[in-house]
């Protein structure tokens, strides 16, 4: 296990009391991470078959974040679901999930494009998971080392 991923085992442990609202999976257009969620991400490349089974078997909430109506089209004849346009800004928390429509190739500028287009220009979906900022995995590490180092202090003086 690498350092950034026992970093974010960590930070997970830390905060996971700290959530406020249940686990959210948002759909969205495009693999970028939101503004303002800077921090340790987890990023899978996932068939089209998985992307469609953690759409089903989704147990935490489901909020579209597709702001055009052409691309939810597609995204829900493509996973079978409902993709409602919801043109909103995505703040994630600590385990909340992103499942990205990506397309390999960039579309032509202000074209509509069809199932069958979508096809021939290729696109994946990518699954984020937000394990939480870096700053605050980091300090809550140090935090518990100064109460580590006062206790041995402590104990020897």
């Amino acid at each position: 296990m690498g350092w950034r991923t026992a970093l974010a085992h960590f930070h997970a442990m830390i905060t996971l009391s700290k959530r406020h609202r249940p686990m959210t999976l948002y759909l969205l257009s495009e693999s970028v991470v939101p503004c303002g969620s800077d921090g340790i991400w987890e990023i899978a490349t996932l068939p089209l078959a998985s992307a469609k089974s953690l759409l089903a078997l989704s147990f935490f909430g489901v909020t579209s974040a597709v702001g055009h109506w052409s691309t939810a089209f597609i995204m829900a004849e493509l996973l079978g679901a409902q993709v409602p346009v919801n043109r909103i800004q995505v703040t994630p928390v600590l385990g909340d999930k992103l499942l990205c429509f990506k397309l390999k190739q960039r579309a032509p500028e202000g074209v509509v494009l069809s199932v069958e287009e979508i096809e021939e220009l290729g696109y994946e979906w990518v699954l984020m998971t937000y394990h939480g900022s870096i700053g605050a995995a980091l300090d809550a590490k140090l935090s518990s080392q100064d109460k580590l180092i006062n206790a041995v202090y402590n104990r020897v003086y």
